[in-house]
């Protein structure tokens, strides 16, 4: 996103060429009123500085930043010396933002060489591919595929289906991919990416020092990917993550905990007093219905009455417009701060909720029915 915000590079697919320039057969579109592209297909930008411009995108995606940055330093240089101050500003600017996505590219190996990191974590059916593509010893891209599995494959097969998947697109070659088991028929593998990329290429299993620190790192970004499609896939079929049944069980709830809602109290030197309210759905913050409130009706650092101010608000509003309540309301605070908030929940009526009291410094949970934690 950021190489598009630099490089003025066309997303359209038109076929352009001069005749189609000569005969203004294309017209340019809202990307080149928005600055995100430079007309080629009317011929605003010449052929050879289009060319220069893909150059430089491709030294980006290969990890070559720096050598770009010194090539626009001396361009830079060169246009102010002959008096084009408006070119040499716009240079010094897309130097500024190569800079940025150059420290955000980690060096990873120190051997400056070109190759992938391939991880697969899987269960039954469900599989997640991470791939890291590092240029010249520095991570530029991540990706995540996502396999169809049959069910009962072995590791060694599934690497060989992923390599093919991934490498039987239109994507870079690297001298080496890298994976932590042997692909079934390696050689044939290897071969087939031979062939493709015009080069020799290597599948090489890593035993040891920073190439195994590559595979294991890729590894633990796959085993996160598939966490998330196990999530995604439970939640279509009504299924929650084991976290929420343990909780569930824990707080001897009736009821799943699959929505909670979460109140802390905050001043600032004892004024000036603020409730947070944080929702979790399905085991995961859902930062799209965090609310603010600031307290109007307490004089003062009272949380007691902050605490009863915040939940007769927030839940009198969810009375009036009939929503459905959370699973479980938890308050930060002891037995003081439960029981502030249970004295309002009654008045309002409602009788069938579930209330906990979080006390983080020595993390005891209160019960509205107990006296102890």
């Amino acid at each position: 996103r950021m190489i598009n915000q630099i490089f003025k590079i066309r997303s359209c697919k038109f076929d352009i060429n001069d005749e189609s320039i000569a005969k203004k057969k294309f017209k340019v579109c809202l990307d080149y009123h928005i600055k995100k592209c430079d007309g080629p297909c009317e011929g605003l930008i010449s052929e050879k500085d289009y060319n220069e411009m893909v150059d430089e995108v491709v030294k980006v995606i290969r990890g070559r930043t720096d050598d770009l940055i010194k090539d626009l330093d001396q361009k830079m240089k060169s246009a102010a010396s002959n008096m084009e101050f408006e070119k040499a500003a716009e240079i010094r600017d897309k130097i500024d933002q190569l800079r940025i996505i150059s420290s955000k590219q980690k060096v990873v190996s120190n051997d400056f060489e070109d190759r992938d990191v391939i991880s697969i974590a899987f269960e039954d059916k469900d599989s997640a591919c991470s791939v890291f593509n590092i240029r010249s010893g520095k991570l530029v891209g991540k990706k995540q595929l996502h396999l169809s599995l049959r069910g009962g494959e072995e590791l060694e097969e599934i690497y060989t289906s992923a390599i093919k998947f991934y490498y039987g697109e239109h994507v870079e070659i690297p001298k080496e991919i890298l994976i932590e088991v042997e692909p079934l028929e390696k050689e044939l593998l290897e071969e087939w990416l031979n062939q493709k990329a015009e080069k020799k290429v290597k599948i090489f299993v890593p035993q040891r020092g920073e190439l195994k620190a590559l595979v294991s790192m890729c590894k633990e970004n796959a085993i996160l990917q598939l966490k998330e499609i196990q999530l995604q896939k439970m939640k279509k079929e009504g299924n929650v993550p084991f976290s929420l049944s343990a909780l569930q069980r824990d707080l001897r709830l009736k009821v799943l905990p699959r929505r909670i809602e979460c109140f802390d109290i905050s001043n600032i030197q004892g004024s000036d007093s603020v409730a947070s309210m944080v929702v979790f759905a399905d085991g995961k913050p859902k930062k799209s219905e965090y609310k603010k409130f600031i307290i109007k009706e307490v004089e003062g650092p009272d949380d007691f009455a902050s605490m009863q101010e915040v939940i007769r608000r927030r839940y009198m509003r969810l009375l009036e417009n009939k929503d459905p309540f959370p699973d479980l309301i938890m308050v930060d605070g002891g037995k003081g701060q439960l029981s502030s908030a249970v004295e309002i929940l009654d008045s309002l009526g409602l009788k069938q909720y579930n209330i906990i009291g979080l006390a983080k410094r020595l993390e005891e949970v209160f019960f509205p029915e107990n006296s102890e934690p």
